[in-house]
């Protein structure tokens, strides 16, 4: 069987594209309009037959594909207004953007096509749009923002500075954190190297918008990655995070010095994600002086006594040898029965769960999907499984 599934929030479509300009106050001049559906997409290929879906309903191949070849719509907008829409065609949100950043008028609604919320965030009047969002002009709440209820009538209203969140009239009877701050020794984390043993010493510092503090319930997601090594999700309360080994589980997990080892330390509030910070820490780990197929597992390879390569078929002395527990990148160009597309090229990386004669049963990390299609057009997707809890999509079987 094989599966392919795809997610995409923010989807554009290219339905009449119009300028236009709000009555907010702006420094942005002749913004155009553009309409986007935020939805679900997934196409699944199995026993030789496809099925494709939006939000998890069945649609024609067409469907499926007017959505994903309009992709470039998004990537194109900065600024521009981005008008978002579900798959009935409600409007859903309004706001001026650069791709996903907002940087300027944001309005929410309800179904009802009341406003929800409407707020600004800070405009970049450089009309220089590299690297916004390190120059703080990426989703800055900046002013009022005010809450509404279905009938139109004002619930509460935030005020917030340069992204600074400063007073909530009247206070809300909710527990509401708007930032995490992680900081040792009174200073942030941010830009310092850490050792494996201080991670114990780090202060975990919610901000709260209101005194309301009834559902706190704090906990820490640890993860490790690096090329060639087992991706590491680790699971703590604040209290057994300060009794945390990171060199131990390192060593135990056959890290070396060698390896660039990426480091994210996740806030959790009630098992929702508030929060996310990638940390730089120096590990005392050995040199590596062991070749990668010492670390084969005989015990996983299916055939005693037998080796498996993936070799190029238009060069033979071209192969890579097939070892379980190591981490490989895939690419190669799969079925394509559509013909409007030329090439399709998938890129996967990940491990190696199983091996036979005919596939390659393999958990992904991370997947490219690239279109070529006859008319000249080119789109691409990715996909990231760490992130996110996919149910078992996430395990494929190549040929």
């Amino acid at each position: 069987m094989k599966q392919q599934t795809f997610i995409f929030i923010l989807l554009t479509i290219a339905f009449g594209q119009t300028f236009g300009q709000s009555a907010y106050k702006t420094v942005y001049k002749k913004l155009e309009t553009k309409k986007f559906y935020s939805v679900g997409l997934s196409s699944k290929t199995i026993n030789g037959e496809e099925t494709f879906e939006v939000n998890n309903n069945k649609v024609s191949k067409s469907v499926y594909y007017i959505y994903k070849s309009t992709l470039k719509n998004l990537e194109t907008c900065c600024p521009c207004i981005l008008k978002s829409y579900d798959e009935y065609n409600v409007l859903l949100k309004e706001a001026v953007s650069c791709t996903d950043c907002g940087v300027g008028y944001y309005k929410e609604f309800y179904a009802n096509g009341q406003v929800r919320i409407s707020g600004h965030y800070k405009e970049n009047p450089t009309e220089n749009w590299d690297n916004i969002s390190s120059r703080g002009y990426c989703s800055v709440p900046d002013g009022q923002w005010i809450y509404y209820n279905e009938l139109g009538t004002i619930l509460y209203s935030e005020y917030w500075k340069d992204g600074n969140f400063i007073k909530q009239i009247p206070e809300q009877n909710k527990t509401e954190i708007w930032k995490v701050e992680l900081n040792l020794n009174g200073e942030s984390v941010n830009q310092k190297t850490l050792t494996p043993n201080q991670l114990k010493d780090l202060i975990i510092t919610p901000k709260f918008k209101n005194t309301n503090r009834d559902n706190v319930n704090l906990t820490i997601e640890f993860q490790v990655s690096a090329i060639g090594r087992k991706y590491l999700k680790l699971k703590f309360t604040l209290d057994s995070f300060k009794l945390f080994n990171l060199n131990n589980v390192l060593l135990e997990n056959g890290f070396k010095a060698q390896d660039k080892i990426s480091y994210s330390l996740m806030i959790l509030n009630n098992q929702t994600y508030i929060a996310n910070f990638y940390l730089n820490i120096l590990a005392d780990l050995p040199m590596s002086t062991d070749t990668v197929l010492n670390t084969i597992d005989s015990s996983k390879i299916v055939a005693n006594n037998t080796d498996f390569y993936l070799v190029n078929s238009i060069d033979p002395t071209k192969k890579v040898k097939l070892v379980p527990k190591i981490a490989y990148e895939l690419n190669y160009e799969d079925n394509n029965e559509d013909s409007l597309i030329e090439q399709k090229t998938v890129t996967l990386q990940g491990y190696i769960m199983n091996l036979n004669k005919t596939s390659i049963n393999y958990e992904i990390s991370t997947e490219l999907i690239s279109l070529k299609f006859k008319n000249g057009f080119q789109s691409w997707t990715e996909n990231d499984y760490t992130s996110f809890d996919y149910s078992g999509n996430n395990l494929r079987s190549i040929n």
